[in-house]
């Protein structure tokens, strides 16, 4: 977000630059060729960072009028895409191990996570990794599309474990529970035998 702010503050200055630059009518008959000059270079290096910034995924907004100056966005463009994720639940336990979780002070939406991820900022190199949302309140996977089929099997796969694991745990309790209660008959029945 802060990478954003400060991009935000750069498309500005280069707005107002290109404002200086383009304004031809501005130069009066007195100006020298220094003045034409200056604004051919700057006109030059304007160009160059909007390429730069194009480059490294910056994409300026336009406003209502169409003009430049409605804000900025990283650029979907890339492997991860908004449409590539599967809600999990709000309990991260059982996919603790299965992919990168990312952290969730720094990214707290799907948009968040796949705009960092296209643009360079963070990277996953198995193709899919777990995150927070904060709109939906859970954990999400979000995976490449070429990466769907591995990211659905591994999901696949540790459900069938959480589910063996429960079942194992409702064993354990229902054989606690049977071996209580035979020890408490038991105790019944050694009392009754020492009373009589």
């Amino acid at each position: 977000r802060e990478l954003l702010r400060i991009s935000g503050a750069f498309f500005e200055m280069l707005e107002d630059f290109k404002e200086y630059i383009s304004v031809d009518s501005d130069l009066s008959p007195t100006d020298t060729g220094t003045e034409q000059a200056t604004r051919e270079a700057l006109r030059g290096r304007v160009q160059e960072a909007q390429e730069a910034c194009g480059r490294v995924g910056f994409e300026m907004l336009e406003d209502e009028g169409g003009a430049a100056g409605g804000g900025i966005r990283l650029n979907y463009e890339g492997p991860w895409s908004v449409e590539c994720f599967k809600l999990l639940g709000a309990d991260l336990e059982p996919y603790t191990g299965v992919a990168r979780v990312m952290d969730e002070t720094r990214f707290q939406t799907v948009v968040d996570v796949v705009e960092a991820l296209n643009a360079g900022v963070t990277e996953v190199e198995d193709g899919f990794c777990i995150a927070w949302s904060e709109i939906w309140q859970q954990y999400y996977m979000l995976f490449q599309k070429d990466k769907e089929q591995t990211a659905m099997q591994l999901l696949e796969q540790t459900a069938k474990e959480v589910a063996a694991r429960q079942k194992r745990e409702q064993f354990l309790k229902m054989q606690q529970v049977v071996i209580g209660a035979i020890g408490a008959a038991d105790v019944e029945k050694w009392r009754e035998a020492v009373v009589r």
